[in-house]
């Protein structure tokens, strides 16, 4: 597993599913069938059955027909904890006791209210209305239903919203209940079976795959590697949690390789940026642009410094000449374990591992040093280099607005695709900006059209060309053919905590393929990779 770990990530989960299998036996990598006949006669009167579920699984049903096999349907209470419903549990349970019936409490985690269940009363309703008294199958009103109501109201993130309503869309139209066998999908095991009974509805269900391949969703083949090295990255990283990890009982080998670390890491540091002398010479009267140049050196100037401090402590604390705090003893284990230590992160995130990041962060410096000797605004700007890229827009758009005489508030971007080689540009352009280092994930790019295309097998990322980013009327006339793209700071799009992922939407050329089909595909722009 680690050679395999060394040169094809993607595929450990599969050794690892292997060994399991050999070693302990098939019936652990396999999913067990819930059998509630079983869990009902190993249980008695005095010992509840608890029902750990995964997220949106409801076992009320299974419930349901189980009491209906043993004669205990008239018998079984069911109530959905949450305010002011504790009184109502505890007089079910104490009628339970006494008349014998079965209580059913759900969503004991969350205490909520009784409305999921109401909710699914009034969802089965509705349904059994739209299908069945209307002579047209009224399309939208379901649509808005399942996409806007059921689901709408636990997805908060636009771009996962117009996913699905992009699955939607497919499955709900006249085509899905009049063609026969209508495919869900490019492969031909997943489609819509005749008309029959619900056991020959489950005995369909029951021959597709356990594991679905990312092609079932509409996503690349690439995609499922993309997903398989994301899963053993978590994998690694929980492995390395598990580690039994104390100061005390570090080997002599281990101090000496992190103190080795240090020393490399300290050596391989830039100086700081002369932050006093770009203020005074920038002058009084600065553009939005020099603020925001002098904000990117005041952060990477912190994080030099932080940085910088924190290994000169450890090594004083692994030689017994401060004490050991928790922080410091962070740092040692994230050394010794080639990660980056949470203290270092706080300035920008990223999945980078320890050596990488530092060569990473090395590149950042040294690109703003060379804007700090001439004071004069890049030809190229490298959008992942800034620790809050949004401020650089938004600068570029009040420079853009200051010199119309506008509202900042009129302009939106426009996305032109430079053809010419990045070697090549000696100026930027008269409005806006060039930005280059952008990386193309779930799709290829076709320099010759300038549009999106499939990617190659095994080709997780494209580089992308430089792309003109221009402030134009944002009530411009919209462009047919176009793939809005989201552009994120780095491959974790949810991001972290209060800080999001997410920086600005581009506009691409979609090629031959619909932008439907790019969305399926998870199509995003990167400013960095891990």
């Amino acid at each position: 597993m680690l050679l395999v770990r060394s040169l094809r990530p993607d595929r450990i989960s599969f050794c690892i599913t292997k060994y399991i299998m050999n070693s302990l036996g098939s019936q652990f990598i396999e999913p067990p069938v819930l059998d509630l006949h079983s869990a009902l006669d190993d249980s008695n009167a005095f010992s509840p059955l608890i029902f750990i579920l995964s997220p949106g699984v409801d076992p009320s049903m299974t419930l349901l027909q189980l009491a209906e096999s043993v004669g205990m349907e008239k018998k079984l209470r069911m109530l959905s904890l949450g305010q002011g419903q504790s009184s109502v549990a505890r007089s079910l349970i104490h009628n339970g006791l006494k008349e014998g019936d079965w209580v059913y409490l759900a969503n004991c985690h969350l205490s909520m209210s009784w409305m999921p269940e109401l909710d699914k009363i009034i969802s089965e309703n509705i349904l059994s209305l739209f299908l069945s008294e209307y002579e047209d199958t009224p399309w939208d009103a379901l649509k808005y239903l399942i996409a806007g109501i059921n689901y709408g109201g636990h997805v908060t993130d636009e771009w996962d919203r117009r996913l699905l309503n992009t699955y939607i869309n497919y499955f709900f139209k006249d085509e899905a209940i009049n063609t026969q066998f209508y495919r869900l999908s490019s492969l031909p095991l997943y489609y819509i079976p005749r008309d029959g009974s619900l056991q020959s509805y489950k005995d369909y269900i029951a021959i597709l795959p356990n594991v679905d391949s990312a092609e079932v969703f509409g996503q690349h083949p690439n995609a499922d590697i993309t997903s398989l090295i994301s899963e053993t990255r978590g994998l690694f990283e929980t492995l390395l949690s598990l580690q039994v990890q104390t100061a005390d009982s570090a080997s002599g080998s281990k101090d000496n390789k992190v103190i080795e670390l240090c020393n490399e890491v300290l050596v391989k540091l830039p100086e700081d940026i002369d932050y006093e002398a770009c203020d005074r010479l920038t002058g009084k009267n600065k553009s939005p642009l020099d603020v925001v140049f002098l904000q990117e050196i005041s952060s990477y100037n912190l994080l030099l410094t932080t940085i910088k401090l924190s290994l000169v402590e450890l090594q004083k604390g692994m030689k017994g000449l401060i004490v050991m705090s928790s922080k410091l003893e962070e740092i040692y284990f994230c050394m010794n374990d080639g990660r980056v230590p949470n203290e270092w992160m706080k300035v920008y995130p990223s999945l980078k591992l320890l050596g990488s990041w530092v060569q990473d962060l090395i590149q950042r410096v040294d690109y703003f040093s060379q804007w700090a000797v001439t004071l004069k605004a890049p030809v190229l700007f490298w959008l992942g280099a800034f620790t809050f890229p949004s401020a650089l827009l938004t600068a570029v758009l009040q420079i853009s607005a200051r010199q119309g005489g506008i509202s900042v508030d009129t302009l939106t971007w426009e996305f032109n695709i430079v053809l010419r080689d990045e070697t090549l540009l000696s100026e930027g352009p008269e409005e806006g900006i060039y930005v280059h280092g952008l990386y193309l994930e779930g799709a290829g790019w076709d320099w010759k059209n300038a549009c999106l295309i499939d990617p190659l097998p095994m080709q997780l990322i494209s580089v992308m060309p430089v792309v003109h980013f221009k402030p134009v009327d944002q009530y411009k006339k919209k462009q047919k053919g176009i793939y809005i793209c989201p552009t994120y700071y780095y491959p974790n799009r949810s991001g972290e905590g209060t800080r999001p992922s997410f920086v600005i939407a581009v506009e691409l050329k979609s090629g031959s393929k619909p932008s439907d089909y790019w969305i399926k595909h998870g199509t995003a722009l990167l400013l960095s990779l891990s």
